[in-house]
């Protein structure tokens, strides 16, 4: 008789959680009864933590204002215990889950959706026992969650996930974010975060841009591709990036966003197309004269000599 082979896998329990408010937090793979510690007394009430992330990949393709954004993140369990765990996600406002999974052993498990007011619970009481004020911002948005077990010791974890939205969009101006910011949580550094976008779009695409991370761009008429890769880093704001599209030849969109540190605005011109020549200033209205010139030419990209104005008393 020829020996049977069983491979059995451990049940996984995931639950999803919707509410009303935008979300835009990157996933966490929290263990809400971390082993203790040889110098920790088993008196002392153990406090949920977030597992180091190894890296965190993540693929975004655009066709017309759909986003579908896929997810690959390794985590690290470094300690001498299998472990079980709770994936955090929150998503953006009206974004839809279209895959979960896990991978056991080397194989890819897809994964089960449950109850969502479990799910809320489970995640709120996490919170409150890590006493952690920075997740609490987090509670009551839009949220996936996720059981994952096991978590090998000394060993790695890696989980896949898949959603789709419709983008923003306002005045020829799209936007799209994603989460970041709450890899600031996990306990050491990720050895490599990448992301990469391609953006496709039947009306002209007259700009892409990136207000929060220095990105490589390639732009075609009807395309984009736009890269972000850091090694060694502790992300700790979302990536947030904007294209404008556009049937005409000429024109000038306007971006308005935050400049950390100031307090104010900045604006960016997204259209490079248009070349503007000649500039009609009203120094009654505008003040200085040399200063408005040099804030005018900051924002049509012009160079000296390129340009001609005319001064209006």
């Amino acid at each position: 008789m020829k020996p049977k082979i069983m491979i059995s896998f451990l049940t996984m329990f995931f639950g999803i959680l919707f509410c009303l408010n935008t979300a835009l937090p990157d996933g966490l793979l929290l263990i809400e009864d971390p082993p203790l510690q040889a110098s920790v007394s088993p008196e002392i009430t153990r406090s949920p933590v977030a597992l180091t992330v190894k890296y965190h990949r993540v693929r975004v393709t655009i066709d017309n204002q759909v986003a579908v954004t896929s997810i690959d993140q390794v985590f690290k369990n470094e300690y001498d215990a299998d472990l079980e765990g709770t994936y955090i996600f929150p998503l953006p406002e009206e974004a839809a889950i279209s895959d979960f999974a896990m991978y056991i052993n080397g194989t890819r498990v897809s994964g089960e959706i449950l109850d969502k007011e479990k799910a809320r619970q489970v995640y709120e009481d996490i919170v409150r026992r890590m006493k952690d004020p920075g997740l609490l911002e987090y509670v009551g948005r839009n949220m996936f969650r996720a059981r994952v077990y096991p978590i090998p010791k000394h060993g790695e974890t890696r989980i896949e996930l898949r959603y789709e939205q419709t983008l923003e969009y306002d005045s020829g101006v799209y936007r799209y974010v994603y989460p970041l910011d709450t890899e600031r949580f996990s306990p050491g550094l990720l050895e490599e975060v990448t992301i990469s976008a391609e953006v496709k779009s039947s009306v002209p695409i007259k700009s892409i841009y990136s207000p929060s991370h220095r990105v490589d761009i390639i732009k075609e008429q009807f395309q984009a591709s736009l890269s972000y890769e850091e090694d060694n880093v502790r992300p700790d704001k979302d990536f947030v990036f904007y294209y404008t599209v556009s049937e005409k030849d000429v024109g000038l969109n306007l971006l308005c966003f935050k400049n950390p540190p100031d307090d104010g605005y900045d604006y960016k011109e997204t259209c490079r197309e248009a070349v503007l020549k000649d500039i009609i200033i009203n120094t009654i209205q505008y003040g200085d004269y040399p200063e408005t010139m040099k804030y005018w030419r900051r924002i049509a990209k012009l160079s000296e000599g390129s340009y001609t104005a005319i001064a209006q008393p």
